[in-house]
């Protein structure tokens, strides 16, 4: 095994999502974000969400447009807008109504 082509995984990656189409990125993004929504999901914080991640995916395609020039700090920048997203994504809403569909019927904190 070459350990040095696992070196060279995150700007190959970084570099595939910068080369690949736009438009087709924006579909995956929006469907992704629409996957991670709840039920109960706060509406400004869902459109948060979503800016994040748009932000995040141009951060990477511009961090990583050129091959053998990576700008680290715009690639780090994109990876924690996301992951900052999809934490939000995943967070509780704390507003939300005592009743949500994945709980279950004997769940006596639902009443």
């Amino acid at each position: 095994m070459q350990w040095n082509a696992l070196a060279e995984l995150p700007r190959a990656s970084i570099y595939g999502i910068a080369v690949f189409p736009l438009i087709r990125e924006m579909i995956v993004l929006l469907v992704g974000w629409w996957l991670m929504l709840r039920t109960n999901a706060g509406v400004i914080g869902s459109l948060f969400a979503l800016v994040l991640l748009c932000m995040g995916l141009l951060l990477l395609r511009k961090g990583g447009g050129e091959y053998l020039k990576p700008v680290a700090w715009l690639q780090i920048a994109g990876a924690l807008c996301i992951t900052i997203a999809v934490v939000l994504l995943f967070l509780r809403n704390r507003r939300a109504v005592g009743h949500d569909i994945a709980a279950p019927a004997s769940d006596p904190e639902r009443m």
